[in-house]
């Protein structure tokens, strides 16, 4: 099958196949043909227009503080948070992507919980080892 011979910016192949035209310098896409150059800009100027539209349409829905959990503060309650979050998008409550943004940063706070619940338990061990250790040595004088 045929495809654009042109070079993109990165230096590799355009190889798009669709709307291809015969050129002096063989077979060219809408985008390297410069004989298409304001039917080029006009698809350009038309998906712009229609991103901007789709943006305007697109309706950020968030909650107020005081409807949402309160902050997690343990692993429990990440969970929690991650199931509110869920029920609030499939309800409508909040759209998707104040969905996603809030996901990544309770997701972070997880990972963190996660570390700070590990780093106390090896905390403690150590302690209880210390503890036993100068038990022993109390005993042994």
């Amino acid at each position: 099958m045929r495809t654009c011979g042109a070079t993109k910016a990165d230096g590799t192949p355009c190889g798009v196949r669709a709307n291809l035209r015969e050129t002096p310098d063989g077979p060219r896409c809408l985008w390297h043909d410069p004989g298409r150059r304001e039917e080029a800009r006009e698809a350009r100027r038309k998906g712009q227009r229609a991103t901007a539209e789709a943006r305007r349409k697109e309706r950020i829905r968030t909650v107020e503080a005081s409807e949402a959990p309160p902050i997690p503060k343990t692993l429990d309650e990440v969970t929690a948070w991650l199931s509110w979050l869920a029920v609030a998008v499939v309800t409508g409550r909040i759209d998707a992507r104040t969905a996603k943004e809030a996901t990544t940063a309770v997701d972070k706070l997880r990972l963190a919980l996660k570390d700070r619940d590990r780093i106390d338990e090896r905390l403690k061990e150590a302690h209880e080892k210390l503890t036993r250790a100068l038990e022993m040595k109390g005993r042994r004088q």
